[in-house]
């Protein structure tokens, strides 16, 4: 089962590029497009942010995108804080992912455990870095995510 995430994950991650591209781009040569919650473009739907939301921390303020790329369910979670996890718990109802891909914000931790249980999905991919080493997933945080009996890389 494990080889089947992986197969998965490695196929959306090789289209990624080239899918982001071609779903954002503008046939009217403008490379520019404002993006709004519920609005779609190609096979991305905006999650969050809405604009009731009062951005407090520039983390707070990233696209939550969900796409569909051949009936595999993608969910790209920028560095959102705590308070922007609840906002979107609060706001966005259809959640539900095969993969999330999270960065990790400045405080706190990505995908608290009601984002989990919210997105159900079946692959996580914390976007971490080697330096600086504040931009690692913790230990604390790998301990946690792998409570979840999901495959996290």
């Amino acid at each position: 089962m494990k080889k089947t995430f992986l197969k998965i994950l490695l196929s959306v991650l090789l289209i990624l590029p080239a899918a982001i591209e071609s779903a954002l781009g503008d046939p009217s040569g403008s490379r520019h497009k404002w993006l709004n919650f519920g609005d779609t473009q190609g096979c991305w739907q905006v999650r969050f942010p809405t604009f009731s939301n009062q951005v407090l921390r520039s983390d707070d303020g990233g696209l939550v995108l969900r796409g569909n790329f051949q009936g595999t369910r993608l969910l790209l979670l920028p560095d959102l804080g705590r308070a922007a996890q609840s906002d979107l718990l609060a706001q966005s109802s259809e959640l539900q992912t095969d993969i999330v891909i999270a960065g990790l914000p400045d405080e706190g931790e990505p995908l608290c455990d009601a984002l989990i249980a919210a997105t159900q999905p079946r692959v996580i991919v914390v976007a971490d870095s080697e330096f600086p080493a504040g931009r690692r997933a913790s230990r604390v945080l790998k301990e946690r995510l792998g409570r979840a009996k999901i495959p996290v890389f």
